[in-house]
């Protein structure tokens, strides 16, 4: 008759045969042997981790709630200027509660895990701080409460969102500038 012994951290018993110990458990770098008694595998397992691939999504069709009235610097303050990639240029709503800027994803629905936005350079860094960001409907997060110029801001979502759109939106009175 065999007697069991502890093994591989769990407890073993005996075969329905009574013949030899058998281990309930191994950890997955060992396999149990015919002897009931967990051994180290010849290679270690690997366990597969897809890479994960972040890549910039195209926007388009930006619009606002509202545009700033004047020129500033000799360029009228469009929603559609937050696209065009120069930090020099910025899209400028009026001042109110509840303004928004938002922009559609080129190619459709897509899923979102961050967001980036640049504040705008030249003054009023302050007046992006809190300013919410959404994916569609859905809140992705909230820029910090300290802002500075010229700064960009990664807006991290809790999990990734699928959505057709990009909205940022003011809840303050405060100008949405980017």
């Amino acid at each position: 008759m065999y007697k069991c012994i502890l093994d591989c951290g769990e407890y073993t018993y005996l075969n329905a045969e009574q013949s030899a110990c058998v281990a309930d458990t191994c950890t997955v770098y060992e396999s149990l042997g015919v002897d009931g008694k967990c051994h180290a595998c010849a290679q270690a397992a690997s366990v597969f981790q897809p890479a994960v691939t972040l890549a910039k999504i195209a926007l388009k069709d930006a619009e606002m709630s509202s545009q700033w009235c004047c020129e500033h610097q000799g360029m009228m303050l469009e929603a559609k200027n937050a696209l065009d990639g120069k930090p020099n240029t910025m899209a400028h709503t009026a001042g109110g509660r509840g303004h928004w800027w938002r922009a559609q994803f080129d190619g459709g629905a897509r899923e979102v895990s961050k967001v980036s936005i640049r504040n705008r350079l030249d003054c009023c860094g302050e007046r992006l701080a809190g300013t919410k960001v959404y994916i569609g409907e859905k809140l992705c997060g909230t820029v910090p409460e300290n802002t500075t110029n010229g700064t960009v801001y990664d807006v991290v979502c809790s999990a990734p969102i699928v959505g057709t759109e990009v909205v940022i939106r003011q809840e303050e009175t405060r100008h949405v500038a980017l």
